[in-house]
């Protein structure tokens, strides 16, 4: 008989959860939906945006 490793026998009682599998699916879903859908997204494109303003050089 052959010994399971720690790391087997958590993935057989995930496995056996079944909340566990709806959540790894839900989430799946999820991240698919998201990525997909938002085809247009950037951290690096500020679009318009200059920054933060610059000060007046003459206040009065």
């Amino acid at each position: 008989m052959k010994r399971l490793t720690l790391f087997r026998v958590w993935i057989k009682t995930l496995l056996k959860n079944r909340n566990f599998i709806i959540l790894v699916v839900l989430l799946a879903l999820f991240a698919a939906s998201t990525a997909l859908g938002n085809t247009d997204v950037s951290i690096l494109d500020s679009g318009d945006d200059k920054g933060a303003p610059s000060p007046d050089p003459n206040p009065f």
